[in-house]
């Protein structure tokens, strides 16, 4: 835990290459409790059971909002965006934006804006904790939810809302740190 990583407003986004479909949500990276609980969520992303679309979410006080890559979203409304899936088996970027301004909400994957839009008013302040981040899974989740089974890379938090030009812009750039609003960087590096 560190407080820089309780955010308002933030850009999570992270490189993943998942194995497949699993019959339980497959957690991604996410700030909450060790049980992945819905009330301690301050950022989180999931893989979907049963599917490769991509389950976005932060709780506030009034309820969890949600956006997922088919289109699909809770205390939200959409105004653009294409459902889009992972691919199994290879890289896919993943890029989830929040401004708790302006309530500006949008789901990226390989640079497609698979859901664009904003948080219904009442549902625009994250919940903040000193919760720990969690990457690839959640150690005391519940029986739904599994590991995340693949491989991770480039995993990053700002706490700014980034837009979509500087989220292409900068998924294939290696971070060094300095970058304005990155709180959290890690790249899984292997050599």
């Amino acid at each position: 835990h560190s407080d820089s990583y309780s955010v308002a407003s933030f850009t999570a986004e992270l490189w993943v290459k998942p194995d497949g479909i699993l019959d339980k949500w497959q957690p991604l990276f996410m700030k909450t409790n060790a049980g992945g609980d819905t009330s301690h969520r301050n950022f989180s992303l999931w893989i979907i059971e049963n599917q490769l679309d991509i389950h976005a979410t932060f709780n506030t006080t009034a309820g969890q909002v949600a956006i997922e890559s088919d289109g699909s979203e809770y205390y939200a409304s959409k105004s653009s965006g294409t459902a889009t899936s992972l691919t199994a088996n290879e890289w896919n970027h993943i890029a989830f934006s929040y401004d708790s301004t302006t309530g500006a909400i949008a789901l990226y994957i390989n640079g497609t804006t698979a859901w664009a839009g904003t948080v219904n008013a009442g549902y625009r302040t994250p919940v903040t904790n000193s919760e720990s981040l969690y990457i690839g899974g959640n150690p005391d989740g519940y029986s739904t939810l599994g590991a995340f089974n693949g491989d991770i890379a480039d995993v990053r938090l700002y706490n700014t809302a980034l837009t979509s030009a500087v989220i292409q812009e900068n998924r294939y750039q290696v971070v060094d740190g300095s970058e304005t609003g990155l709180v959290f960087a890690t790249r899984f590096a292997t050599d």
